[in-house]
């Protein structure tokens, strides 16, 4: 199975495909990439996410972060890193292109490597461009830092705008982000909002109203089962909404209607917290 990505060189190697741009390219040639994704080659420094990201320094500067893929949840104990096919790593790469060609700040994909295996199953690895000095939402609530920014009510107004108006250009894009949470939103340099792994996202001719007040409803409970509700309160949720509503057209949403599902699915959510379920 060959995969054609526009603006991506392709190469196989034995039972790998690669796809490459810019500087990961540059690396290819020494083989350097290629054992480093395959265990080959022990990276110098990894980054923390839900697992440890090996780090790849670029040629003339900057890193990547080279993403393993691997299923969640009950999955995860039956295939492990195991898919059936490639198209859901090359669906993330599409759909951050779309995004990027939108205006739409996510990481820059340089590379993709599909390993097959017998069956018609694969392994895969996604490479990103560092967005350096960035760290996840959830850290950043969490640190001093952050909690002296959600102190002053005009930078966090300002905090809770530029959020809000990533969040909205991705639903205007008509891309549905199937695990949108509050970790798969980086602070980047200069207060930019970054949206990571576009794993399971899909895009849509148009993003229907309840697929944008679900993505909304999952990130908000985020915020809660990690605890930074203290930081980011329920009416600082509102104000999203508000700056969310405010971004670009006009849409058939009313804010209280939204805040009262919220509460009713959240609800249900912290019954199960408690249970240890979820």
């Amino acid at each position: 199975m060959d995969i054609e990505m526009p603006g991506f060189q392709t190469r196989r190697a034995g039972n790998c495909l690669l796809l490459t741009r810019g500087p990961l390219s540059d690396l290819l040639a020494s083989g350097s990439v290629l054992g480093l994704l395959t265990g080959g080659q022990q990276s110098g420094s990894s980054v923390e996410g839900r697992r440890s990201h090996a780090v790849i320094d670029l040629p003339g500067g900057g890193k990547a972060v080279a993403r393993h893929y691997a299923h969640g949840g009950l999955l995860r104990s039956l295939t492990g890193d195991r898919f059936f096919g490639a198209g859901r790593f090359a669906s993330e790469v599409r759909v951050s292109e779309h995004l990027r060609a939108r205006g739409v700040n996510t990481p820059e994909v340089l590379g993709l490597l599909v390993r097959f295996a017998p069956f018609g199953f694969c392994r895969g690895h996604i490479v990103t461009r560092m967005v350096e000095g960035g760290r996840d939402l959830l850290l950043h609530l969490s640190s001093r830092a952050g909690k002296e920014q959600m102190a002053d009510p005009r930078r966090k107004r300002e905090f809770l705008r530029t959020a809000a108006e990533q969040v909205r250009k991705m639903h205007d894009a008509g891309v549905y982000h199937a695990d949108i949470h509050i970790k798969n939103l980086l602070l980047g340099p200069g207060g930019a909002v970054y949206i990571l792994d576009l794993d399971r996202a899909s895009i849509q001719a148009q993003l229907k109203l309840p697929h944008r007040v679900a993505n909304l409803l999952r990130l908000g409970r985020s915020l809660e089962k990690t605890g930074t509700d203290s930081i980011i309160t329920g009416r600082d949720c509102f104000l999203f909404l508000i700056e969310y509503l405010r971004c670009g057209e006009p849409l058939d949403i009313e804010p209280r209607r939204v805040v009262k599902k919220y509460r009713r699915h959240v609800g249900r959510h912290r019954l199960l917290w408690k249970l240890g379920i979820g």
